[in-house]
């Protein structure tokens, strides 16, 4: 078309006039819904690349198809607009993130609908809108309120230059993508979800979906779900055990002999003192008395009994010292006015001592979680001292909560009141998940990844678990772990490197002490980051034993000989168990579940599933991102933003760097951090990390069903009416993450009832689109020369050209280079069929019965290909039609001519709007249907073939069919079949009815 521009004009004019050509319609009884889904782009500079547009147009092909069938179509479209990108443009051209945003979005829009992309507008979002964004918020609230947020220290890659973490995706060969320093490892507290506890979910909720294998193989692999046990490996460690008895108690009454004396078997050291004038204490005598036997220096855990509980939480307060763990049992009131309720029991004389000690009491809540990190409370359902109203005097105290039945006070004599969870509770352990409990046996030695929690402790301040001429050397190991991504830490063929933590566990059956070794080759993020080594038959662990002369024992004993002094056997599959006794004998199949019983029964593990996929980070120290609706208070602790003040808008601020100390800029902002705790009233601080670009992805597709609602997340009923997504677009990689977390968040919502019960799933077909390669056969980059831009070519050729190019190329899902003689190719075919169109003036009431046949196979074809998203098929079909036509040199009627256009329209809008003469738009025009009586052939093609080999064909009239003798005699005389057959023998002659005639010959 010469004048397409002008042509494009006018048409994109007509469709911004008439948007309700191209809207959703709510609850549209007359018709079925149909909800195509792309995924939104993230508005960068560049404007839309030619991926977009490949994409963009794959839907709205499909969009346009449905409509045209009558279907009530949800094809809208938004920005994905949050992230760091922005930020670092916004930096370097030093204009605010909202603003680039703005001209980004404004950009993208534009040329999207120059591309005569036909988006229902009237249900735009942006991430970025404190609209929208106010129920990722909320989401994020529930999430917390549900135990499915929560924050943890967690390594992170870190750039030293830009001053900020990066994700994954981020560093390039171990440098930052951004300036290309070279990144290491560090730990920071951030926002963690436990997506983990879906991940049954995820993997059954498959079922219900029609995604093509591979998606559902890439989702059901990231989740990586392994059945095995969960085994405990206690540390054996140097430290010493203060226990502290309360009113009336001491050293050799009540519990404290059973627990000294277990403490002792396991190597502790006990300080058990009998506390001065424990019948009538003072306070100042009692903490001094404890000041002279606690060594600030060394490492330390208090185990403590009614008033006792309340004198270790002064001892904290009062000495500054820093303790592992502090077990409270049974802990008597803080409050005075409380203990005089017990006067009928103690007397009035003991009541008075007490209520004096207590009014002595100093105790700082902040102090003692500052220096406690590990807090237990035991509470007995019977206790006869103990009222509900103790348990909120220690609410300011971080602390596991234990209950127990018909423990009374916990003080019964000696040698009868044994609690066990008390020795749990002390001892520090290693978990450990293995997929072959059946070679526990063969356990030599430990494996925790530098940036386990022991690791900090044994390296921490007045620590005393280790030697100290251990610790420098562990120091040293774990920075330089901290360098290596990993990627190269996992590395199976690199040098095994460790060093040994100074420290052993006792292997739980065989009760041998065995090393525990820190190594880069352990993940923190997998698994517990922790293992235990087989090295007899896993050629890691053997290659790790051999280098550092560590103990190998066999388990597995092979049909055939094996020198486990050259290697390990790894065929663990086959073999015998040996060396491990309640197991011996046994094939591995068999040794699993028995040893699975085994475990459970002597109750050092249990059955479980491991699974790949890890809690998702959910913390960027970076502006440009969702502000977390959270409120850190020194009394209450985390604490949500009230859902009344929702939403948290991100503050403007004039610079977007990164602090000196990795922080969020938003930390600056004092006026904006500094706010009130929503529980108790007090002063507190706003969250500074913001979420990460995932965040306002999860959920989108949602909100295009309702897009203004200020009430809720979208109304179920809308939901229910246009959910699940009836095809979701998008790339490859794709399939995996943001698939995942989204279907995660989704299931989320489906258990809160924010999602109608009868949709367990969002998506119901999903779709990977194809890449387009530079026309050097190369990923397409401003590098490389090779990038094509939509846009331009367009501007060249008409918008419908490149439209047609994109879905011509080959099959939608497939990799295809840029090639620019099969666009003028399509080109070429649209130039013809404008003229063919043009050129038909036939005033008949009928097109000819052949012409009748072409078009109504057409109608099949181009309509069967449109479901299947075979485009570039139904393109060729269009192509030969259209040859065919215009070979016969007949006129059609209008009717026929229509449906042609229509045929064409999803591809070509703009040539087939100016092309069609009816009183709406072509594009809300009914889609063709084929009349079954044109889809009849009058003539049947028979082919012949010698030895199978086909060398000719007849046609025979469909009316008068002859009989099978007539039809070979007719085929033995075709002109073609007199050389193959002549001087031959037939020895066969085989009829397939209507289709093949096969004659078997010889010389």
């Amino acid at each position: 078309m010469e004048n397409f521009k002008e042509v494009e004009k006018k048409w994109r004019k007509f469709w911004d006039e008439h948007s309700e050509l191209y809207q959703a319609i709510d609850y549209k009884a007359s018709a079925g819904k149909k909800y195509i889904l792309v995924e939104f782009p993230y508005p960068s500079g560049s404007g839309l690349h030619v991926g977009h547009a490949f994409s963009f147009t794959g839907g709205d092909v499909y969009a346009r198809f449905k409509r045209m069938q009558g279907e009530n179509v949800l094809f809208p479209m938004g920005w994905d607009a949050f992230g760091l990108p922005t930020e670092n443009y916004a930096i370097k051209m030093k204009k605010k993130p909202q603003q680039v945003t703005k001209e980004n979005t404004d950009m993208f829009r534009q040329q999207m609908k120059d591309l005569a992309f036909s988006f229902d507008w009237s249900r735009e979002v942006n991430t970025t809108d404190p609209a929208y964004y106010k129920w990722t918020q909320w989401i994020f609230i529930k999430l917390f309120e549900k135990g499915l947020a929560y924050k943890k220290e967690m390594p992170i890659n870190w750039c030293p230059s830009c001053k900020i973490g990066l994700a994954n995706e981020e560093v390039v060969d171990g440098k930052c993508e951004r300036c290309g320093s070279e990144v290491s490892r560090r730990n920071i507290s951030q926002w963690v979800v436990k997506i983990t506890d879906y991940a049954d979910k995820l993997i059954e909720g498959l079922k219900e979906t029609n995604f093509i294998d591979k998606v559902k193989q890439a989702q059901i692999n990231w989740i990586g779900k392994s059945e095995g046990a969960k085994i405990k490996f206690q540390i054996k460690k140097k430290e010493k055990v203060l226990m502290i008895d309360g009113f009336g108690g001491n050293g050799t009454s009540n519990w404290f002999p059973w627990l000294k004396s277990e403490l002792e078997k396991q190597g502790y050291e006990v300080l058990n003192p009998n506390l001065p004038n424990n019948e009538k204490p003072d306070y100042k005598e009692t903490i001094e008395s404890l000041r002279n036997i606690v060594n600030r220096n060394e490492s330390l855990t208090v185990v403590a009994h009614s008033l006792g509980a309340v004198t270790a939480c002064a001892l904290i307060t009062e000495l500054k010292i820093k303790v592992n763990k502090m077990i409270l049992v049974a802990p008597a009131d803080v409050n005075t006015s409380l203990i005089k309720r017990n006067e009928g029991f103690f007397g009035k004389e003991a009541i008075e001592s007490i209520s004096k000690y207590l009014n002595e009491v100093k105790i700082d809540w902040k102090t003692v979680n500052d220096l406690s990190k590990n807090n237990y409370l035991y509470f007995s359902d019977n206790d006869p001292y103990i009222s509900k109203e103790i348990e909120e005097q220690y609410k300011h105290l971080n602390s596991n909560v234990r209950y127990f039945e018909n423990k009374g006070h916990f003080n019964e004599k000696a040698g009868v009141m044994e609690i066990p969870e008390i020795l749990d509770d002390i001892n520090d352990y290693l978990e450990v998940f293995t997929t072959r409990p059946d070679t526990l046996f063969g356990a030599t030695f430990m494996v925790i990844a530098p940036e386990h929690e022991l690791v900090s402790k044994i390296v921490g301040d007045r620590s005393s678990i280790v030697d100290k001429n251990k610790i420098q050397e562990i120091k040293e190991y774990v920075k330089n772990a901290r360098k290596k991504s990993d990627l190269e830490r996992t590395e199976l063929s690199k040098d095994k490197t460790g060093v040994f933590s100074g420290l052993y566990s006792i292997n739980p059956v065989s009760n041998k002490e065995i090393p525990i070794w820190i190594s880069d080759f352990v993940l923190a993020s997998y698994g517990t980051g922790a293992i235990m080594s087989v090295p007899a038959h896993d050629e890691r662990d053997y290659d790790f034993a051999k280098k550092f002369d560590l103990e190998i024992i066999p388990v597995i004993k092979p049909k055939g000989e094996h020198d486990f002094n050259k290697e390990p056997y790894e065929d663990v599959d086959d073999g015998e168990i040996i060396n491990s006794p309640p197991i011996n004998g046994m094939v591995p199949s068999e040794a699993f579940k028995k040893m699975i019983e085994w475990i459970k029964e002597k109750g050092i593990g249990e059955a479980t599933s491991s699974f790949h996929l890890r809690d998702w980070i959910f913390s960027r120290q970076h502006y440009w991102g969702e502000p977390i609706p959270m409120v850190n208070c020194p009394k209450c602790g985390w604490v949500p933003v009230k859902e009344a003040n929702l939403p948290i808008v991100l503050p403007e601020v004039e610079a977007y760097e990164p602090t000196d100390d990795g922080k969020s800029p938003l930390s600056q902002m004092t006026d904006w951090v500094e706010t009130t705790c929503p529980k108790c009233g007090g002063e507190a601080t706003r969250e500074t990390d913001t979420m990460p670009n995932w965040a306002g992805s999860d959920w989108y597709f949602l909100r295009y069903m309702d897009t203004h609602n200020d009430t809720e997340i979208a109304s179920p009923e809308l939901i229910k009416y246009w959910g699940p997504v009836d095809v979701y677009i998008g790339g490859d990689e794709h399939n995996v993450l943001h698939l995942l977390y989204s279907r995660f968040i989704y299931k989320f919502l489906w258990d809160l009832g924010a999602v109608p019960k009868e949709l367990p799933e969002p998506y119901y077909k999903r779709l990977s689109h194809g890449v387009i390669l530079g026309p050097d056969n190369q990923r397409m980059s401003k590098s490389k020369g090779n990038v094509i831009v939509p846009e331009v070519v367009a501007d060249k050729y008409g918008v419908d050209v490149v439209r047609m190019y994109l879905m011509f190329m080959g099959p939608f899902d497939a990799t295809m280079a840029w090639n620019e003689n099969t666009l003028m190719g399509v080109r070429r075919f649209l130039d013809r069929f404008e003229k063919f169109i043009r050129s038909q003036q036939d005033d008949s009431t009928a097109s000819s019965k052949e012409v009748k046949v072409l078009i109504n196979k057409l109608i099949v074809g181009v309509t069967e290909d449109l479901e299947n998203f075979k485009y570039n098929t139904a393109i060729a079909k269009m192509m030969e039609c259209l040859n065919k036509m215009m070979e016969l040199k007949v006129s059609i009627v209008d009717e026929d001519i229509k449906t042609l256009i229509k045929l064409l329209a999803p591809f070509a809008p703009y040539t087939t709007e100016e092309l069609y003469s009816g009183d709406i738009s072509v594009h809300v025009a009914q889609w063709p249907v084929a009349e079954d009586k044109y889809l009849v052939e009058d003539q049947i093609k028979i082919m012949i073939s010698i030895n199978g080999k086909v060398r000719d064909e007849i046609l025979v009239d469909r009316s008068q069919m002859p009989d099978d003798k007539e039809l070979i005699e007719r085929a033995k005389k075709s002109e073609k079949m007199q050389k193959w057959i002549e001087g031959k023998k037939i020895v066969k002659e085989i009829y397939i009815p209507s289709k093949m005639i096969n004659f078997v010959i010889v010389d």
